[in-house]
């Protein structure tokens, strides 16, 4: 039976074999790949490949036993028969194929459309994207006006508006930045930057005007070039100390110029260190200090003191007019004296010119007596205590480092022992110094073959409250015991030189910030100033 173009049905034995015409080798396949699952009355579909056609297009074989034929065959012991129905590929799977085809047209269409659409969104993207990467290229080179223009409201315009801001913060960062860079140049001061490893980069117009140094000439160089021997070795190892660890030192030392001349500096070292805290560079600032030695005896003694309340006998009040009368009449003829003096050794700098020798000598003793006249008014004219909370225990190194290089000239040792825990006291910073200077001062001076400066400071649980108790101790010539009751009154002393009110002096301060003075002395041990000062607020 037929159907279609190719389409046919054939009855065929038990081996594909159609029981007319010849064998057929799609039906014989058909038979010999029956499903071993299939039931002799169950019909089965088969995809058998076919030559010249693609894997994908089988030929479809179905096969359907007769079931009533067959049972009536088995009655005579006969084989049983079977109806192939077949079609070829090409009419089976035209439907399929022209279906296939149409989508095919269709997808490649889409493809095309979608590809050139793509171009066409992409370019739109991209427009405005590069127009934003060729600002911001502008912008890197320098041009700081470069606005990028924002006509969107998607994610590039977002970008773009983003770009306007961070443009704004760097001009405005910029501008700090310059104006902090042209009072950098234009301070009055000398200012240097070097790199963290010591190496000087920059340095401002200041640094020429104070040290004869042009950048040129100092470029790349440790700033050490300019340091003096007449700096102090315990200042450049506290500032080598501070440098090393990282952090801000500033101290006093003395530099040279170019021209070879010693000029005192107020340096302040300071790290500079970025974000992650790592140090980038140091920074010096160096203030010359030149006119601020040479006045700063001069602007002391000219400070007038405040009017002060008279406590002592008639006696002191007479010496305190006299004392008065004494500092108008004779302070301006000292100071007079000393300029001369000073600008006699400018003229003859040389230290072998005689000239020069006299014009020290005579310093020296326009010193002695501004010391005198300092000891007359300081003890006939006492100052009100000007009092905040004070560390006593730096009080006395700041005190000791005013005499190191006394000490050292005459081998004296200094050991200083206290316990930096200790509360601080509320007494007058500048008269506390006073004290302090004045006891280590005659410590040292009666020591003149050397021996050792003992400073302890500690605490005392006394009664009603405890005390700070500070011992300046020497191992000097000592002091006559019929002369330990006298040292402390005025005008006592002995020495050649001296108005014998140093220690008088330090009674009535310690007294004033409501401490007590007591000497232990011995002929040829040396002797020991024992001073206290409360811990309470009076």
């Amino acid at each position: 039976v037929r159907f279609g173009r190719t389409g046919e049905a054939v009855l065929v034995d038990y081996a594909g074999v159609p029981l007319e015409g010849t064998p057929r080798r799609d039906f014989i396949q058909a038979l010999s790949r029956k499903p071993p699952d299939t039931k002799s009355f169950e019909p089965y579909w088969l995809a058998i490949p076919t030559e010249g056609e693609l894997p994908l297009w089988r030929q479809l074989v179905c096969v359907a036993p007769p079931t009533a034929i067959n049972a009536q065959r088995a009655g005579f012991d006969l084989s049983p028969w079977s109806i192939a129905v077949t079609q070829s590929p090409s009419e089976s799977y035209a439907t399929l194929r022209n279906s296939l085809g149409f989508f095919a047209l269709v997808g490649g269409i889409g493809i095309l459309v979608a590809g050139f659409g793509g171009a066409f969104m992409a370019w739109r993207i991209a427009a405005p994207i590069r127009r934003l990467r060729q600002d911001v290229h502008r912008f890197a080179q320098g041009h700081r006006l470069v606005a990028a223009k924002v006509g969107r409201r998607d994610e590039i315009g977002e970008l773009a508006l983003e770009f306007n801001k961070m443009a704004a913060r760097v001009r405005e960062s910029e501008k700090v930045l310059q104006v902090f860079a042209q009072a950098v140049e234009d301070a009055g001061d000398a200012i240097v930057m070097t790199d963290p490893g010591g190496r000087i980069y920059y340095a401002n117009s200041a640094f020429e005007t104070i040290t004869g140094y042009k950048l040129e000439e100092v470029k790349g160089k440790d700033p050490s070039m300019l340091r003096s021997s007449r700096t102090e070795a315990e200042a450049l190892s506290s500032m080598k100390e501070a440098i090393a660890r990282g952090v801000l030192w500033r101290g006093e030392i003395w530099n040279t110029r170019k021209n070879g001349e010693d000029y005192p500096v107020d340096l302040t070292v300071s790290p500079i260190r970025d974000e992650d805290d790592d140090l980038m560079a140091f920074i010096g600032i160096h203030r010359d200090m030149t006119l601020a030695h040479e006045y700063q005896d001069e602007l002391e003694r000219e400070v007038e003191a405040r009017t002060r309340e008279i406590r002592e006998t008639q006696a002191l009040t007479v010496m305190g007019r006299m004392a008065s009368m004494i500092a108008h009449d004779l302070r301006n003829a000292l100071s007079t004296i000393k300029m001369n003096l000073q600008l006699l050794i400018r003229r003859h700098r040389d230290p072998e010119d005689v000239e020069n020798e006299h014009c020290r000598m005579g310093l020296n003793q326009v010193s002695y007596m501004e010391e005198i006249l300092r000891d007359m008014l300081s003890y006939a004219r006492p100052e009100k205590l000007r009092r905040n909370w004070h560390d006593i225990p730096k009080l006395i190194d700041e005190a000791l480092a005013t005499f190191s290089h006394q000490a050292r000239e005459q081998n004296v040792e200094i050991i200083h022992d206290g316990d930096e825990r200790l509360p601080k006291v509320y007494c007058d910073r500048i008269k506390m110094l006073q004290v302090l200077r004045n006891l280590i001062q005659n410590a040292i001076l009666a020591m003149p073959d050397g021996g050792q400066l003992r400073v302890d400071c500690n605490m005392t649980f006394a009664e009603p409250e405890p005390v700070i108790v500070i011992k300046v101790t020497d191992t000097g010539e000592g002091i006559a015991e019929e002369s330990v009751v006298e040292v402390l009154e005025p005008f006592f002393t002995t020495r050649a030189r001296g108005t014998g009110l140093g220690l008088a002096i330090v009674k009535r301060l310690v007294e004033q910030h409501g401490g007590e003075v007591s000497i232990n002395s011995r002929i040829g041990e040396g002797t020991c100033f024992k001073f206290t000062l409360p811990t309470n607020h009076p």
